[in-house]
């Protein structure tokens, strides 16, 4: 107990606070995507960054990032979005997570190329060509979903399976997952989607 009041002893109140504005922001940043990849129904802004803030805390208490999955949860039933089209926001959500985080590393890298190693600038080749590649299926994502729901469709007709109950719940799903996508693939909303990302992640 004694070791933790010294610890708690020694923190600013001032880098406190700017920690604890910096972590909120964040979330709001975060709440503000989310908002903006649901189409289906207008979300108020507040409930819905404490649910990200709830799906954050749930990330780190869950063992492989398992907390991700309370979102779609949590936002199901109080403001009546499909389990779809929360799934796919995520989806998109992380996807550009992933290239923010990938810009910044590229961005870093090339400010230190001077002393970069070869194997460093390996690994920075690969994480342009992995950060192309990210882009490209953003551009082809809806039309990737089209072509898998109707290959799910064949498949399942010709096994004969395709009037079965649990069928036919797939084959619904993944159209609706790729309506989803479709009704937010466009330059405006991307772009949208990127410069929220990068606002978020610089607060964390």
């Amino acid at each position: 107990v004694k070791a933790f009041a010294e610890i708690f002893s020694r923190f600013s109140p001032w880098w406190v606070f700017v920690g604890a504005v910096s972590y909120i922001t964040g979330n709001i940043f975060r709440a503000i995507r989310f908002r903006s990849l649901i189409k289906t129904r207008s979300v108020n802004l507040i409930e819905l960054t404490v649910i990200v803030m709830a799906q954050s805390l749930f990330n780190q208490i869950l063992p492989a990032r398992t907390g991700e999955l309370s979102y779609p949860l949590m936002i199901r039933k109080p403001h009546a979005i499909t389990i779809t089209e929360s799934t796919s926001s995520l989806i998109i959500s992380r996807i550009f997570d992933y290239i923010v985080i990938a810009l910044f590393f590229i961005v870093m890298a090339m400010f230190s190329r001077m002393i970069l190693t070869q194997v460093t600038i390996n690994y920075i080749t690969i994480m342009i060509i992995l950060f192309a590649l990210t882009g490209m299926l953003l551009l082809v994502i809806g039309k990737i979903g089209k072509y898998g729901s109707l290959l799910i469709e064949q498949f399942l007709q010709r096994l004969r399976l395709q009037d079965r109950k649990l069928s036919k719940l797939v084959i619904s799903k993944c159209k609706e997952i790729t309506v989803c996508f479709g009704n937010v693939r466009s330059a405006r909303i991307y772009g949208f989607t990127l410069c929220i990302s990068i606002l978020a992640w610089l607060c964390t």
